[in-house]
This record gives structure tokens, sequence and C-alpha cells, in this order.
């Protein structure tokens, strides 16, 4: 008969214990990685509150626009009084996002111009303001 297997904790490894694939234990290598550094040091970097904050201000707006007139208005006033300013809206959310991205770079410009190709998605509007990223 065979016994139970039972099961272990792992045991954490400390901090110097810690390494990258690939990477010689601090045993064989004398605790350097090449350049001098120690290893797993990784650089604090400062997050950007004022740019976290606009990008976030920006999509929580439109979040909040589209619940506001998709699904409060339209069901107390109706489809068709909604519908009579989608594409202005629309189009007025495309240049806010636009002028954002090209302001503050990077990722955004790319999410940008990945949304100006998705013509199946996004309205027209929206697709031909993105275009200029």
């Amino acid at each position: 008969m065979t016994e139970p297997r039972t099961k272990t904790a792992a045991q954490p490894l400390a901090p110097s214990q810690h390494r990258s694939p690939g990477t010689a234990a601090p045993a064989e290598s004398g605790g350097q990685v090449p350049g001098g550094s120690a290893p797993d040091q990784l650089p604090d970097l400062p997050i950007d509150r004022a740019r976290y904050r606009r990008v976030v201000r920006y999509f929580a707006g439109v979040i909040l626009s589209l619940f506001f007139w998709d699904v409060l208005l339209r069901h107390i006033l109706g489809r068709s009084f909604v519908q009579r300013s989608a594409e202005q809206r629309w189009q007025k959310m495309a240049r806010r996002f636009r002028l954002l991205a090209v302001d503050l770079g990077g990722v955004l410009i790319k999410l940008g111009q990945f949304l100006s190709v998705r013509v199946d998605v996004l309205p027209l509007a929206v697709t031909s303001e993105l275009a200029g990223l």
C-alpha cells in the first residue's frame, strides 16, 4: 500500500535568494551582476500623478456620459431623443481623446491608432477623428 501524500507549504525565499531566470545564483557569481549593481534591484520610478489623474478623469467622464445618455435619458426620454445628438457626442469624445493622446503621448496614441481602424465597431465620426493620430 502507498503512503498518502501530504501537502507541504513552500517556504518563501529570502530577498537575497530571488533571481531572474538565466542568472546565476549569488554563490556561483559572487553576488554581483555584470555592471556592478546588486541583483534584483529595480529603480523606484515615481508615478506622474497629474498624468494619471488626466487619463482617469477622461475615461471616467466617458463612462459617465455613456451611462447618462444611453441608459438614463434613453429610458426617460426615448431612443429618438438620444439618437439625435449621438454622432456629435461621439465626435466630441473622440476629439477630446485625440487632444489628450497628442498631449500625453505614449500608449494613448497607439490606442487611438488602433481604434481609428476599427470601423466595424466604432461610429464613423470617431474613426475619422482618430485617423489624425
